[in-house]
């Protein structure tokens, strides 16, 4: 009878399983044959990376995931149970052993990963959707790598896959979580500061208050006292501007949020909306320009000082000036721009809204 021997292999950068133990079916006496070297492995999946990789490479969004403890959600038939047995410490001080059996297929055994791909094959063909044919030219043993046109497709993507394989007791994982990904961007931006602005991370510019905030990002001081936003919109984080990264970030920005002018950075197709989305987008719109509208009138108008009546400044083409109004408040007073200037007696400044 033969035993499976093991050892625990550490990992603390994973995000789920820090320890596991790792079964060697390759491991043989001197005059005898492993266990791998009695079972047919299937095809090599090997040879099938450089087209996943074109895949993922294909479209603008790419799209990695992975299955949750995939080899243990497979059952090992109760008659080929006794080829996998392994020896464990009941307990070690009174030197007492108990003999173990597996009933999951085992990681480390050759013909394991035919064995997964052949199971999530038969529960893939079951199903009658584009998604599901994807997700079978998209597997690499437990791993997915795919990719997708738009966020739309994404989400469409990401919800039917995940019910898919949820049928077939399959959990698909690698999705960051909120925490993980602000710690994530948070790193970045501390890269990019250090690598800019040095190890000592100290930068003094002309008419600019800069801090280290406490996750020790280099923050510029503003004027905005009044806003009811937080830190990131009154205490902005300093970065250059030709900075690769800082460009990258740039560009995701844009595309998240569809700015005009950038269909380059992969913006969502209007065709692909419904009219109700359509009005959502417009609404939203029309908050957007309503809100900048007050919060400059409250943040920025109303902090003005006027100057003394003996100091005249001088006027010119261009200037932005404020049209006094007596039967309205300062803060409501409308903007205008000079256009042209009358001189004589009396100068008279000609406006344009």
């Amino acid at each position: 009878m033969r035993y499976l021997p093991h050892r625990a292999v550490f990992k603390e950068s994973s995000l789920t399983t820090k320890i596991r133990p790792v079964f060697d079916a390759s491991a043989k006496d001197e005059n005898s044959i492993s266990l791998n070297q009695c079972l047919a492995t299937g095809p090599n999946y090997i040879e099938r990376i450089p087209s996943i990789l074109n895949k993922f490479r294909k479209n603008g969004l790419g799209v990695i995931s992975d299955i949750r403890k995939a080899f243990l959600q497979i059952s090992i038939s109760p008659t080929d149970r006794d080829y996998l047995r392994f020896l464990w410490w009941e307990n070690y001080e009174k030197r007492e052993i108990k003999i173990y059996r597996h009933c999951r297929v085992v990681f480390g055994l050759s013909s394991s990963p035919f064995l997964l791909m052949a199971t999530i094959y038969h529960h893939l063909e079951k199903e009658r959707n584009d998604v599901a044919v994807k997700l079978k030219d998209s597997f690499y043993v437990d791993n997915v790598v795919a990719s997708v046109q738009n966020e739309i497709e994404l989400q469409r993507f990401q919800t039917i896959a995940c019910q898919v394989m949820s049928k077939a007791g399959f959990e698909l994982t690698g999705n960051l979580s909120e925490k993980e990904l602000s710690k994530s961007e948070l790193e970045i931006l501390l890269f990019i500061q250090k690598e800019t602005f040095g190890k000592n991370r100290r930068l003094i510019i002309p008419n600019f208050v800069v801090y280290l905030d406490s996750d020790g990002l280099l923050r510029v001081e503003t004027k905005l006292f009044s806003t009811d936003t937080g830190d990131y919109f009154r205490r902005p984080i300093l970065l250059p501007d030709k900075h690769e990264l800082v460009l990258r970030l740039i560009e995701e920005t844009h595309r998240i949020h569809n700015h005009a002018d950038q269909t380059e950075f992969c913006v969502q197709d209007l065709d692909l909306n419904d009219m109700q989305n359509l009005r959502k987008r417009a609404k939203h719109l029309h908050a957007v320009k309503h809100k900048l509208k007050t919060r400059f009138q409250k943040e920025y108008i109303s902090l003005l000082k006027q100057t003394s009546n003996k100091v005249q400044t001088p006027l010119s083409v261009g200037d932005i000036v404020l049209i006094s109004l007596d039967n309205k408040k300062r803060v409501d007073w409308p903007l205008a721009k000079i256009v042209e200037i009358y001189k004589g007696v009396t100068v008279f400044p000609a406006l344009q809204d």
